[in-house]
């Protein structure tokens, strides 16, 4: 009996003691990202982990970043990213549980993972911070970031950063240069139907680009939806 209670004993303090090393951790991975992440505010960053990423391992070559204000924009293109990857962006904080159920539930019926729940946040952090490796520890570190960057940036600046270095193709990223590769021109004056066009190959921009997207059933229907409500 005396044998027992030592054991439980023993494992109760290893439980707390596991417990309070990953609080420990978040209070300090928390703290090492908070000035990160409040310096964006004022400053886009030139490089990101998975500008370092494809260059290291895909032997890209990445065009240089070069920022485009938010306000430059015409005022119903960030309306078109929301509407298309994030319709609750002004509502969550970081992360939507709601988009992960729905997300989880659609997966389930098909029998694979063909659609994911990431936010704008979301998918900034792991722009910034990670690599586009799927596991579970990823998505972790990945909701963790998008929380806490959603609570020290605005959100139009997350939006802002989110259009300025998402990858758009092999060494492409941000909506400058993706104006420029694909349709030489400023994004700016970019029409509607480039616009949708590339925002449609945004879930794999890597293998279809806005001449070919007609080649994927699923992004020639986001396409066409896009269209059908921004025209």
């Amino acid at each position: 009996m005396v044998n027992t209670y030592r054991i439980f004993s023993s494992a109760r303090k290893v439980i707390q003691a596991s417990i309070m090393g990953v609080f420990c951790l978040h209070i300090v991975g928390a703290l090492v990202l908070a000035p990160i992440l409040f310096s964006l505010r004022f400053w886009t960053p030139p490089v990101t982990s998975l500008m370092i990423y494809r260059a290291v391992f895909y032997g890209y070559r990445v065009q240089p970043v070069h920022p485009v204000p938010l306000k430059k924009l015409p005022t119903w293109v960030p309306k078109l990213f929301i509407f298309l990857e994030d319709r609750r962006f002004y509502e969550h904080h970081g992360i939507d549980l709601e988009a992960i159920k729905t997300a989880y539930q659609r997966n389930q019926a098909l029998g694979r993972i063909a659609f994911g729940g990431s936010t704008i946040t979301q998918q900034l952090s792991r722009t910034l911070f990670l690599t586009p490796h799927k596991n579970l520890l990823r998505k972790y570190i990945e909701a963790f970031i998008a929380i806490e960057m959603d609570a020290l940036l605005p959100k139009q600046r997350i939006l802002e950063l989110y259009l300025n270095l998402i990858e758009w193709g092999p060494g492409v990223f941000g909506i400058g240069n993706a104006a420029k590769v694909y349709y030489k021109a400023k994004p700016e004056h970019l029409s509607v139907d480039q616009y949708c066009r590339l925002a449609a190959v945004l879930p794999n921009p890597l293998a279809f680009t806005v001449r070919t997207l007609e080649r994927s059933q699923g992004m020639f229907q986001r396409y066409q939806s896009l269209l059908r409500v921004f025209s």
